[in-house]
């Protein structure tokens, strides 16, 4: 069985040029960079839309045209389910995998067992880039409290929070993944070889089975004058 994540956005580089310049002073023109760095991060990476075969080029605009196409929002409907990370997984894999109408979706309560089911934790689609995303991974709501706009630093420090919780929760998704599909164990197996395969089978001592007969050659050789 063949089972493939969506990769993990690399974090890395963007990181360490952040943490180098979060000493200095940040204008607006930094904060802009930064969001627009997080936002194209996850979701640029070409998606199917949930109802057809239409690929969009990203996560958010496959969520739009969803929404506009059919009138399925995925981040409203997890919003209105209160659904979890991987409660959004279930959702996505459940919809790939058994493609309601738009109006069986819209009945949904929450309560339905597919929601709790481990079977739709698998991913329906490989590298599936709504499985990279949840709904307010970089939500604006830091931006203000009480109405005043926030500083660039407790901004900045929202923005980090909010980056290590989603990449934290790809990585458990991916671990939980693997331990429910036994991938280790698949891929350490190891496929008998041709030597395996001849030592399994039994083998003829050829010096045995020379003496064996000879002696056998000898019996009937002593008993042939008798029954003469």
């Amino acid at each position: 069985m063949s089972v493939r994540l969506p990769p993990p956005a690399d974090f890395s580089d963007e990181e360490e040029k952040f943490e180098s310049g979060s000493s200095e002073s940040e204008d607006d023109n930094d904060d802009q960079n930064w969001d627009d760095w997080a936002s194209d991060s996850l979701v640029q990476m070409p998606c199917l839309s949930l109802f057809d075969e239409k690929t969009l080029p990203s996560a958010e605009q496959a969520i739009s045209y969803d929404k506009t196409t059919y009138g399925f929002d995925l981040n409203a409907k997890c919003s209105s389910l209160s659904l979890d990370f991987h409660g959004r997984i279930r959702l996505i894999n459940y919809i790939r995998k058994t493609k309601p109408s738009p109006a069986d979706l819209s009945v949904l309560t929450g309560s339905e067992a597919f929601l709790t089911s481990d079977e739709y934790l698998l991913p329906t689609l490989e590298d599936d880039p709504l499985l990279q995303i949840q709904e307010g991974d970089w939500s604006d709501s830091d931006d203000e409290v009480d109405g005043k706009p926030v500083d660039s630093a407790r901004r900045i420090k929202a923005l980090e929070r909010q980056l290590a919780l989603a990449k934290q929760d790809i990585v458990d998704y991916r671990a939980l993944v693997s331990k429910k599909i036994n991938l280790p164990d698949l891929l350490e197996a190891p496929e008998p070889g041709p030597s395996q395969i001849a030592l399994s089978a039994p083998t003829r001592d050829d010096d045995t089975h020379y003496f064996k007969s000879y002696g056998e050659n000898g019996k009937h050789s002593r008993i042939s004058p008798n029954q003469n």
